[in-house]
């Protein structure tokens, strides 16, 4: 409960106040990785990965 009110306590974080953001990141994940059901973990991992970092705000 500290935490929930972390984005009006802090505007200069510029911290959106919902999850929908966060939601539409991991459908667009899901809907990629069932593109390719037949590929192995380690490779899954590998997309993942990749998925993150095009989607990061630190590039």
């Amino acid at each position: 409960m500290p935490w929930l009110w972390t984005f009006y306590d802090f505007p200069e974080l510029q911290m959106p106040n919902t999850n929908n953001e966060l939601e539409a990141l991991n459908s667009a994940l899901k809907a990629n990785l069932n593109l390719h059901k037949g590929i192995s973990k380690e490779r899954r991992k590998i997309i993942i990965q990749d998925f993150l970092k095009a989607h990061s705000p630190c590039r």
